[in-house]
């Protein structure tokens, strides 16, 4: 039982990348249950929480006006940041 260790080999993949209205998360290792995406103003403008049993690794619909960002992936003793650009 318990959560393996995460393998920095095997990337975490935000696609499409640069993203419009909506992007896709894979590869998130089990044990993220959290998704913030900050501005490079350091303001949080999109958090998600995962549902008991909810898989991080799935597409998200978002509103967010045109630059770079940061997806801060965390959970269980995990962080794991990647960039997003919104075109």
């Amino acid at each position: 039982a318990g959560i393996a260790p995460y393998d920095m080999a095997d990337p975490v993949v935000i696609s499409p990348n640069p993203a419009g209205d909506r992007f896709g998360i894979a590869g998130a290792p089990e044990g993220i249950n959290k998704l913030t995406i900050i501005d490079m103003g350091g303001r949080t403008v999109y958090s998600y929480f995962c549902k008991k049993g909810e898989n991080i690794n799935r597409e998200f619909p978002v509103n967010l006006a045109p630059g770079l960002y940061q997806c801060i992936l965390t959970g269980d003793d995990l962080l794991i940041a990647e960039k997003l650009v919104i075109q």
